[in-house]
């Protein structure tokens, strides 16, 4: 993981943007809305100049750019579509055990994304929440790979455990999530004129 080869300093800016946006990014829901396009574009670039093997910088800059860009110039639909993506990924990670190929891989998929984008259209500021819960717990998780590397026999445990239980992950992710959504959502009652567009 590439994380681990980061100084360990490098992990506390990751925590805090973590941190920020698990707790307050249903204030900033369009631009984190932006900037999770363009990490998502980033990621297909990354993994399409691994599996290509040709130059990851320029293939991941090139997509992050094409979707941020895209986010924003169809931002009216960008959560929808961000939120669908995001709840077809949640669904597919819970199906792993059932080992689905082809066809019912595909049919899973598109249901999970029709299902979680239509969620998004009606309930925009509560899945705003949930997007931003999610990525901010995912950061803060991330930030706490390098920091860890100050204790090689923890990190063993935490990667050990990893390639055991598929659901170990997910669920480092999902509790610190859980804490935000629900901060956010009490933040968010209390201050009802605050910005959670798209």
């Amino acid at each position: 993981m590439w994380l681990r080869g980061l100084d360990t300093l490098a992990g506390l800016p990751i925590i805090l943007i973590g941190l920020a946006v698990m707790l307050g990014g249903w204030r900033m829901g369009r631009v984190c809305v932006i900037l999770s396009c363009a990490a998502i574009g980033a990621g297909v670039g990354w993994h399409v100049a691994h599996v290509s093997s040709s130059p990851w910088l320029a293939l991941a800059l090139g997509g992050g750019l094409v979707t941020g860009v895209l986010g924003f110039l169809l931002r009216a639909y960008a959560a929808p579509v961000l939120g669908g993506a995001i709840g077809a990924a949640v669904v597919m990670q819970l199906l792993i055990p059932f080992r689905l190929d082809g066809w019912p891989w595909w049919i899973s998929f598109v249901l999970a994304f029709a299902c979680a984008g239509a969620l998004c259209m009606t309930n925009l500021r509560l899945v705003v929440i949930i997007i931003t819960s999610l990525e901010g717990a995912l950061l803060l998780v991330s930030g706490l790979v390098p920091i860890m590397t100050m204790w090689p026999g923890l990190l063993r445990f935490f990667e050990s455990t990893n390639r055991v239980s598929w659901i170990f992950f997910p669920f480092m992710v999902l509790v610190p999530a859980i804490v935000g959504y629900f901060l956010q959502v009490a933040d968010s009652r209390r201050h009802p004129s605050g910005s959670a567009r798209a």
